[in-house]
């Protein structure tokens, strides 16, 4: 059965990610596991337990877990798992992802203009760059789940790995979404999404075959920019990315576009880890 970890830190944003965690939990008959983790006091170097402020945050974490659950229910979300533990989120989460052998890590973000040096230092960030699952981000302002169009950012020079592109696969499927394939050139080059001869066009034509798509060629100096454009123009519902396939990830993680694209898009983003 597959696995959906959704970090829970009892935020708007949190809250907001985890109607669409139970959407999805729903649409692929798969099993919720809601987290939260309490933090000890202070950071790594001056980090103390206070045993009785662990004992009450755990016990209200515990009491707010099965609220949600019992929410949860009432819409019909099967196979619901809480999870409580001490530490930092990061690690806990990853670890979390590891040993439940994790398919789908959904979290939340805020959507807020924030200084760079606090996104990178951010939660989301940390896990979406060090997990071997895949995520979804959820911004605050997606309230609607309806997941019709995606948009996978891809590099027509080579073919993917199938084994990656599993959980799309299932959004997909589940959705009946139909999916556009991304390619961004820098300078004038070619159309490859026009090129029957592209090998990488004709396999992933292939593995798509089932699904209705579609190829578009952008070409543009700032890739990271380029994708949140076409996005925001032809109403992309989530965005897709393997972030160690492609140097666009890199791309991603630089200057003032993270902000706007990976932790302050205006749609959900799925990230495919290449050894998915």
């Amino acid at each position: 059965m597959l696995k959906i970890l959704m970090p829970i830190d009892f935020s708007e944003s949190s809250l907001n990610a985890m109607s669409y965690a139970a959407q999805m939990t729903k649409a692929f008959h798969a099993k919720l596991i809601l987290m939260h983790v309490v933090e000890p006091v202070g950071g790594d170097a001056t980090m103390f337990v206070d045993d009785h402020i662990i004992t009450e945050e755990t016990s209200e974490a515990k009491k707010k877990l099965e609220n949600l659950t019992n929410e949860l229910d009432d819409i019909n979300t099967p196979y619901i798992e809480t999870l409580v533990c001490v530490g930092f989120p990061v690690d806990k989460i990853l670890a979390t992802a590891k040993e439940q052998q994790v398919s789908l890590i959904v979290m939340g973000t805020t959507g807020t203009t924030n200084k760079f040096e606090d996104i990178l230092g951010s939660n989301t960030y940390k896990v979406v760059k060090n997990t071997k699952c895949a995520v979804v981000t959820i911004p605050l302002e997606s309230k609607k789940f309806n997941i019709k169009k995606i948009a996978l950012a891809v590099d027509l020079h080579k073919k993917e790995n199938i084994h990656l592109l599993t959980i799309l696969r299932h959004f997909l499927r589940h959705f009946k979404a139909q999916i556009f394939f991304l390619h961004v050139s820098k300078g004038e080059h070619p159309s490859l999404a026009d090129d029957a001869h592209s090998d990488a066009v004709l396999w992933l034509a292939e593995k798509f075959r089932e699904f209705e798509h579609s190829f578009v060629n952008v070409s543009s100096e700032n890739v990271a920019e380029s994708i949140n454009e076409y996005a925001y123009q032809n109403d992309i519902d989530m965005l897709a990315l393997s972030p160690e396939s492609h140097n666009i990830f890199g791309q991603l993680f630089k200057g003032s576009t993270t902000r706007n694209l990976v932790l302050h898009s205006h749609v959900p983003l799925l990230t495919l880890p290449a050894d998915y």
